[in-house]
């Protein structure tokens, strides 16, 4: 599980800005992160994240996304960069001159506040993962 603490000590390590996300706030917008991402997933199976792992979207196929040094390389050439990072215990608001690296945390969801893209790095790293998607694949 990754802490609070754990996130604010990796971004600001990073040289970033990093401020806590009230758990209320954070539990809505991962809900709103699954409805981007794993709606495929709750139309196949009834469920929003097959065994409660979000990221299943992407190893189950159900949601387009690229993989390992790929999905790293996409995630560097984004331009936002005040973006929001969820994990299973914890979020922050980062901002950064570029995309702060949370491998080696476990599940860690990256993504700007529109959710025109994601980063998700795993606790699976790297068998599966790091995965990196667009909520509209074709752009």
């Amino acid at each position: 599980m990754v802490g609070l603490a754990t996130l604010i000590d990796v971004a600001t390590a990073a040289g970033a800005n990093a401020t806590e996300i009230p758990r209320k706030e954070a539990w809505r917008l991962f809900q709103t992160w699954c409805e981007v991402y794993c709606a495929s997933v709750r139309a196949a199976t009834g469920n929003w994240a097959p065994g409660g792992i979000g990221w299943h979207a992407f190893s189950g196929g159900y949601f387009p996304s690229v993989r390992g040094h790929r999905a790293f390389d996409q995630y560097l050439a984004q331009d936002s960069t005040d973006l929001l990072v969820l994990a299973e215990d914890a979020a922050i608001r980062c901002t950064s001159s570029k995309p702060v690296d949370f491998s080696g945390l476990g599940d860690v969801y990256v993504a700007p506040g529109s959710f025109d893209w994601t980063m998700v790095f795993t606790h699976e790293h790297p068998e599966y993962g790091p995965y990196f998607a667009r909520a509209n694949p074709g752009s």
